[in-house]
């Protein structure tokens, strides 16, 4: 499949960036994150992505939605489409690699991140 990769935002307000298949009454997502501004104490707002579906319970990372529940489509700019790819490709291989098998590095860096922004309780995707 050609990569279209867009940002939708549906009608409950969540932004979600996702290689996208656009059909008559649905849309297919492949790979959809959840884009998530979170505030942290003296910063500015810091653009977290975030699975949008739970991984631990299904097959694929896909997912349909029907177009009445989308408000807009919007075309990222480069530097998000790598951004979006390259989260996509480091969570594909965190589940791969599996959380046994991580680095002291990369369990310390994710520990972090995990503390940074435990407050919204979704799912992490690291990046």
């Amino acid at each position: 499949m050609e990569n279209n990769i867009r940002i939708i935002r549906l009608k409950d307000n969540n932004d979600i960036i996702a290689n996208m298949d656009f059909r008559e009454d649905f849309v297919i997502l492949y790979d959809p994150l959840l884009m998530h501004v979170q505030h942290l104490k003296g910063s500015q707002g810091q653009l977290v992505l975030l699975n949008y579906l739970p991984h631990s319970l299904i097959t694929e990372n896909i997912a349909t939605i029907s177009v009445d529940d989308i408000l807009l489509t919007m075309n990222p700019n480069l530097e998000m489409v790598e951004h979006y790819l390259d989260t996509v490709e480091k969570s594909k291989a965190l589940q791969v690699k599996g959380m046994e098998d991580l680095t002291d590095e990369e369990m310390s860096n994710m520990m972090e991140v995990m503390e940074e922004i435990s407050k919204s309780g979704k799912d992490l995707i690291l990046h």
